[in-house]
């Protein structure tokens, strides 16, 4: 029987939706439901995905970790309300078969005057670096364009865990490739609306 590898897939929220509302060329004037997406959906329909490199083998999905700024109950309550009915939503869309979702939030940092994400990249990198220490999975599909996450991931292949990473095409910026990256997994516009979410939370 063919060995079955542990895949987690790793998503930076803000990065993923802000990539697929440019992939689909959104503007400021469509709907903020657009960019949207079902993250269990999105996790599965890249697993089933299977890639073609030396060392590939067939993977079962065990993880989906998503990370999001959080808006301030008192700064801005309907975004928080918002953001807290989707989050609950994505935590308790899973079935027996589904697996575990995980979402990390940080506070949104309004010092600057506007809400801004702190500590989103840290969070994720950590969470990538000790899951990969402590064997929690073989394989990680990081979606992010955020080149800072890159030492995190240099760490994952450097204790065994094959490394791939996701974008949409033509959404936003994009990882470099790199040696220790085995794989892209490239989503296009039909792959969005196949995990699209129309739900307004708000």
């Amino acid at each position: 029987m063919a060995k079955m590898d542990r895949l987690a897939v790793f998503i930076d929220h803000q990065n993923v939706y802000r990539g697929a509302r440019d992939a689909l060329g959104a503007t400021d004037a469509d709907h903020h439901t657009v960019g949207q997406y079902d993250p269990i959906k999105l996790a599965n329909l890249i697993a089933e995905r299977h890639p073609s490199y030396r060392g590939a083998n067939l993977r079962k999905l065990v993880q989906v970790n998503i990370y999001s700024g959080l808006p301030g109950s008192s700064r801005n309550p309907k975004g928080y309300a918002a953001s807290r009915k989707q989050f609950k939503r994505w935590e308790s869309a899973t079935s027996g078969s589904d697996p575990k979702v995980e979402v990390c939030t940080r506070p949104l940092d309004y010092r600057t005057g506007y809400p801004r994400e702190k500590g989103i990249d840290v969070l994720l990198a950590l969470d990538l670096a000790f899951g990969a220490a402590d064997k929690d999975f073989d394989v990680v599909v990081l979606f992010s364009g955020d080149s800072d996450l890159l030492p995190a991931l240099e760490r994952v292949h450097a204790v065994g865990v094959m490394c791939e990473v996701a974008a949409w095409k033509g959404g936003g910026r994009q990882l470099p490739k790199k040696d220790y990256i085995k794989w892209e997994h490239r989503l296009y516009k039909r792959d969005y609306e196949q995990v699209h979410d129309s739900c307004n939370y708000l």
